[in-house]
């Protein structure tokens, strides 16, 4: 992904993108953050994230759907929606 990131994130044009891989049994799925974020805290532990391979969110929607979908601003409760 270190190859790609920086591609990916001017194609989309974005700050971020999070790439989510099935994960042991195939029950869950586990986020993996690319791009700049905020400055790394060498104090700061790295930050872990489940969700169950089900459509009760928008990454197990996504997952189980095999259709891609983008959040334009995820701060927007209407572009969200």
């Amino acid at each position: 992904m270190k190859e790609v990131e920086v591609t990916i994130l001017d194609l989309m044009r974005c700050k971020m993108f999070t790439i989510f891989q099935s994960f042991g049994n195939g029950k869950e799925i586990l986020a993996s953050f690319k791009g700049d974020i905020r400055p790394k805290d060498p104090n700061e532990k790295e930050v872990e994230i489940r969700v169950p391979f089900t459509p009760t969110s928008l990454a197990g929607y996504v997952a189980l759907s095999q259709r891609p979908i983008l959040v334009e601003d995820v701060y927007d409760a209407d572009k969200l929606a």
